[in-house]
């Protein structure tokens, strides 16, 4: 019967694809947490600014600056439909 010291199966090449599938699954679900926290800061600034809460609010209560919140609504407003 084989023993196997953890050397061994480190230096096994199923174990090092396994690890980098890992690292790589890893990465891809914190990019996907991400782009979900960064859509909700978006709509956070979006509604509360459609409501008529004032810049240095909506950056004091998110924890953002001035200048990322007026960003966003810039580009909200570049994107909104002209009445």
């Amino acid at each position: 019967m084989p023993i196997f010291t953890d050397a061994m199966i480190k230096d096994h090449v199923l174990y090092k694809e396994g690890k980098e599938d890992g690292i790589e699954q890893g990465r891809k679900k914190e990019q996907a947490l991400k782009a979900a926290a960064e859509k909700k800061e978006i709509q956070a600034i979006i509604n509360l600014h459609a409501d008529g809460v004032d810049i240095k609010i909506i950056a004091k209560a998110l924890n953002l600056s001035q200048k990322r919140v007026k960003e966003v609504i810039a580009d909200w407003k570049k994107q909104s439909p002209k009445k």
